[in-house]
């Protein structure tokens, strides 16, 4: 979206000099399959901000970007599931990230990490 009608140019706090080495192709094929299942996940990518805040809050990675990486991950029955990940220049960086979450009380309890974030 953004680059077929050049909408995010216009903010200039989203641009960058650094040049991202993320595999987005196997992020986005990863995730059009999870949609398939109705699997949901919570991706962060860092760019110019240091997220090592975020990234103790969870378990420390060090995994190259791959599709069935990212599957695996956000499997269900996965214990790397709950919670988000943190890539950074195409290394899965943390997983089950603890990301601030909203504090609105109409929200069930039942609800995981993901729908509370």
């Amino acid at each position: 979206f953004g680059h077929r009608f050049k909408f995010l140019q216009r903010f200039k706090f989203l641009k960058t000099d650094a040049t991202s080495t993320t595999d987005v192709d196997a992020i986005v094929s990863a995730c059009n399959k999870m949609s398939m299942s109705k699997t949901g996940a919570l991706i962060v990518f860092e760019r110019n901000n240091n997220l090592d805040f975020l990234t103790s809050s969870g378990d420390e990675m060090n995994i190259k970007v791959t599709q069935p990486i990212i599957e695996s991950i956000f499997f269900k029955n996965s214990p790397l599931h709950d919670g988000a990940i943190i890539v950074s220049n195409n290394i899965v960086k943390a997983t089950r990230v603890i990301l601030p979450v909203n504090n609105e009380k109409n929200i069930p309890q039942r609800f995981g990490l993901r729908h509370r974030a």
